[in-house]
């Protein structure tokens, strides 16, 4: 299991359940069954996204694949990816790969404080780039992306 420091904010139980899942990723498969947030879950031979703290700290992985779904990013329990901000929605955004472009669609739900990539608040489907900064609230991510 992979060490991390104690944090405010950091959820160690979905840090722990996805240490397992790459586990038994690893170790060749879950038998058929599939993992409950497999946005958040790396794929063998599959380039990844992370989401990470200024700091380094990471807040997820995003898996660059179309059939691993989409992550909800926000503060509340439904939130595939939590954010510890009260300035942040239960449902702030949320995130999906785009084969197409080979990038990830950030898409804000309408989130009274908005979402902000690269400081400017977004009002579509916002296609992202590498280092970009996303802000919610008081929280501000780096997406940053894991080639093979």
């Amino acid at each position: 299991m992979v060490h991390r420091p104690q944090q405010a904010g950091w959820d160690r139980n979905r840090d722990d359940a996805l240490d397992q899942l790459r586990a038994e990723l690893e170790r060749g498969g879950l038998s058929g069954a599939r993992p409950q947030s497999p946005a958040l879950v790396p794929q063998p031979a599959v380039s990844l996204a992370v989401l990470q703290l200024l700091d380094g700290t990471l807040v997820g992985m995003l898996s660059c694949s179309e059939e691993a779904g989409v992550a909800t990013i926000g503060r509340g329990r439904d939130a595939t990816i939590r954010v510890h901000d009260p300035y942040v929605s239960r449902l702030h955004a949320t995130v999906r790969w785009d084969a197409e472009g080979g990038t990830h669609i950030l898409l804000d739900h309408g989130a009274q404080n908005g979402t902000y990539v690269n400081g400017r608040r977004i009002t579509g489907p916002t296609r992202m780039l590498d280092g970009a900064r996303i802000r919610m609230g008081t929280t501000e991510l780096l997406y940053i992306r894991q080639f093979d």
